[in-house]
């Protein structure tokens, strides 16, 4: 069984293998909004060699990692999107800072499975 966590498991292969190339063209402009360690964007860069990707990830101790994976290939932002300017304290495992569960939100933390590393 193909865990929830993966790229596979999450349906992220899929949509951007077969729903995205029938939307966009190659040239097209996307965002990847929690780019965690940049799997997705990965996946987007394979897809659409040409697009112009915005990246956004809010977590710094995970935003290094996402620039050393992606490099220069994606317009990287240290920051998150919502529907309203401001900050906001963001809140993950204390145990695995790098993980792809943080949230502005830490009763929600204590009601997900933690991954499996």
């Amino acid at each position: 069984m193909t865990k929830l966590y993966s790229l596979e498991g999450s349906g992220e292969v899929y949509f951007t293998q077969q729903y995205l190339p029938s939307q966009f063209d190659k040239n097209a402009v996307l965002f990847d909004v929690g780019g965690n360690k940049g799997g997705y964007s990965k996946l987007l860069l394979q897809g659409f060699p040409n697009a112009t990707i915005h990246v956004f990830e809010p977590n710094p101790n995970i935003f290094k990692i996402l620039s050393d994976n992606l490099g220069s290939s994606v317009i990287l932002n240290n920051l998150g999107i919502g529907a309203e300017s401001g900050e906001l304290e963001l809140f993950f495992d204390a145990e695995n800072r790098t993980s792809e569960q943080a949230t502005s939100d830490p009763e929600i933390l204590k009601k997900l499975p933690k991954p499996q590393m």
